[in-house]
């Protein structure tokens, strides 16, 4: 992978480093509500599929290797063997899913319309949260030895409000870098079948 690949992936590890300190722990869940899926869509959305999910793996290893960067400036490995880690380890493939669905929407409508871009990365950005939240309710209900019901009514459920927000901001964010000219490429996994240095500018 080439310097700036892993520049990009680093970088995106570190924003979702500084929104996880954005925390909120709730009464009635072990999940907190953070703004690291923030971070997890955007590094989606602005990355290429293999970028994305290289930068939640270097997250979570310095995360793991004790850097404060998990949620509230937690850290350790005890955080993804804990019942919320499924959530933590989902980062990984939610990042990746995210970045190839919205290639793939950027692939059906090159150089795309503002709504139909808008929308390609929305729904990016949903799927993300979904491979996500999948992982996590599996891992929650597996540590806290509840149903799979329980599990998403308390991790998941009271969520859904902030997940939509943060699936919006992540698309508002995509869609001003993207006309700014963040180079968005839409070919696919890898960015394969791209001109060198092309650059897709969304337009009106």
């Amino acid at each position: 992978m080439m310097l700036r690949n892993m520049a990009r992936a680093a970088l995106m590890a570190s924003v979702t480093a500084v929104l996880s300190w954005i925390a909120v722990d709730l009464p009635w869940s072990p999940v907190p509500v953070t703004a690291q899926t923030l971070g997890v869509m955007l590094s989606g959305l602005l990355l290429e599929p293999r970028e994305a999910a290289l930068s939640q793996v270097v997250y979570l290893l310095a995360g793991a290797l004790g850097m404060p960067v998990f949620s509230g400036g937690r850290s350790g490995a005890g955080m993804i063997l804990g019942p919320t880690g499924g959530y933590l380890v989902g980062f990984v493939p939610g990042a990746a899913v995210c970045s190839l669905v919205a290639r793939l929407a950027l692939r059906m409508g090159p150089g795309g319309k503002l709504g139909r871009a808008a929308a390609g990365a929305l729904g990016a950005a949903v799927g993300g949260i979904v491979v996500v939240d999948m992982l996590g309710v599996a891992r929650l209900a597996q540590v806290a030895r509840i149903g799979l019901a329980q599990a998403v009514s308390v991790g998941v459920i009271p969520y859904l409000p902030g997940d939509v927000l943060k699936c919006i901001a992540a698309a508002g964010v995509w869609m001003r870098l993207g006309a700014a000219g963040w180079p968005v490429k839409p070919g696919g996994p890898g960015g394969a079948g791209n001109e060198p240095g092309r650059r897709e500018r969304m337009s009106p």
